[in-house]
């Protein structure tokens, strides 16, 4: 019982120190409330279906634990303490980014911030936070995934680019 209640308080600190460490962009809250044109839209089902044979498959493995809807939580925290850390940290990375429909994604973001946030996260290597790695590891992005993540964000953002920035008919 003191190792689950040690293990318990250890967790809670160190969550609590970690989610200080985690940076949070600055999103629009708007900006996706407009419906894109026809162009853009015609571009982001593009961008999705690549997401599909590429990236999902990385993402499903690497992300989705904290960002998808589509995962039930870990077997620890089935303790009531951890529990609601982890849902709570769970919860706002959904907000962020929630990635089980594919793209463009849910969350406060607009595409076009996802994929620069995505660039950012995959360069930096600050996902998953260090107590995730931690406490499971192998869950940071392999160079090969990187590579396939950037690959995808690059050729995605010069789609939106091109559609974006072409004169208007």
């Amino acid at each position: 019982m003191r190792s689950i209640l040690f293990f318990c308080s250890l967790h809670v600190s160190i969550t609590l120190l970690a989610h200080t460490e985690h940076h949070h962009g600055k999103h629009s809250n708007t900006a996706q409330a407009e419906e894109p044109a026809a162009d853009l839209k015609k571009v982001y089902a593009d961008i999705n279906k690549e997401y599909f044979l590429s990236v999902k498959p990385v993402f499903d493995k690497k992300c989705a634990a904290c960002h998808s809807v589509d995962v039930a939580a870990p077997w620890y925290t089935s303790i009531p303490i951890v529990h609601w850390i982890v849902e709570s940290d769970r919860s706002e990375a959904k907000e962020h980014l929630e990635i089980s429909k594919g793209f463009p994604f849910a969350g406060h973001g607009t595409p076009e911030e996802d994929l620069k946030a995505i660039r950012e996260v995959a360069s930096k290597g600050t996902m998953p936070t260090w107590l995730y790695s931690f406490m499971h590891p192998g869950s940071k992005l392999t160079e090969e995934d990187k590579a396939k993540v950037l690959n995808w964000v690059d050729t995605s953002e010069k789609k939106v680019t091109a559609v974006v920035t072409s004169p208007k008919q």
